[in-house]
């Protein structure tokens, strides 16, 4: 199969045989080889059931993985320097984007919201810089958006009592602010999007990227930097939203804490917090958090 045929295969929904690419013992051209290696690029996930790719045959992963590592190790003679540096450069690349997260290069991926009219909001998410985490997209954020956000103005009719009032809303730990965007652009009303430092530029940028999209449903976000672990007095919300905030020990306690002090003292007040049971651990960290708030006075539900 030509490099060309490969690429429509893809396009198809089929997987990749690696036989079918070009082959180091036959001394293929740096263009026949770049070509493979695009073809080799990987689709970001979208998590969206409707992805044509959603339920298409996986690829050979380690079969992959041999492939562009025999063209990394190779010297590639039949190559000018030039075209052997280029060729290496890009199947090092491919390699590290099968490395896991810590592995894969910047990419933006689309995910659609459930609002009238649905929403795609475009979100960036650099390299994996530092155990930043806060730079990828979690899956639980995008279940919050589609799964729980939409019906919290239904379940908690106070905090929206008309088109013409719409509740103040945080988001602590927003990371790409997939989730922080959705609440704007579903409830049509600002949210503040907060997180460290290092990861508020990021999260600007998907903030500007998605100010039309948001804008439609009279939807509008900003972003701020909050530490937890050294809360100030700052302004109280009416809902405060989080998604998979707890990686460390000490999260569940800082949470709690900036939960406490971000959110208005009025009954009808609300925090939303969503983070998977991937083990004992986070299961762990889970029940610290509801000690936490329920030794603060909050009711949990």
């Amino acid at each position: 199969m030509l490099t060309g045929e490969t690429e429509l295969a893809r396009q198809n929904g089929e997987p990749i045989n690696v036989f079918d690419l070009p082959q180091l013992y036959t001394k293929p051209s740096s263009l026949a080889l770049l070509s493979a290696l695009v073809s080799l690029k990987p689709k970001p996930i979208s998590w969206e059931e409707n992805d044509a790719d959603h339920d298409q045959p996986r690829e050979d992963k380690n079969a992959i993985a041999s492939y562009l590592t025999k063209i990394v190790s190779s010297p590639l003679t039949w190559l000018t320097e030039d075209e052997q540096v280029e060729v290496w450069e890009q199947a090092s690349i491919r390699l590290s984007e099968r490395s896991g997260r810590n592995g894969m290069p910047a990419q933006t991926r689309t995910f659609s919201i459930p609002s009238t009219p649905p929403t795609s909001l475009a979100i960036h998410e650099p390299t994996m810089t530092n155990d930043n985490i806060g730079f990828k997209t979690w899956g639980t954020a995008l279940i919050l958006a589609q799964k729980v956000l939409p019906h919290i103005p239904t379940h908690l009719p106070h905090l929206f009592p008309s088109s013409l009032a719409a509740p103040s809303v945080l988001e602590l730990g927003a990371g790409t602010g997939l989730l922080g965007l959705a609440a704007a652009a579903l409830w049509g009303t600002e949210v503040v999007m907060t997180d460290l430092p290092a990861i508020v530029p990021n999260l600007a940028r998907n903030m500007v990227a998605n100010e039309g999209a948001v804008g439609e449903h009279g939807g509008s976000a900003k972003t701020d930097v909050l530490d937890w672990s050294c809360m100030t007095p700052g302004p109280e919300y009416d809902i405060v939203i989080a998604a998979d905030p707890l990686y460390e020990p000490e999260h569940p306690i800082c949470l709690a804490a900036a939960i406490d002090e971000r959110l208005g003292r009025e009954e009808g007040a609300r925090a939303v917090v969503g983070f998977p049971l991937r083990d004992e651990t986070t299961r762990g960290f889970g029940e610290v958090l509801k000690r936490e708030l329920g030794g603060r006075g909050f009711e949990i539900s």
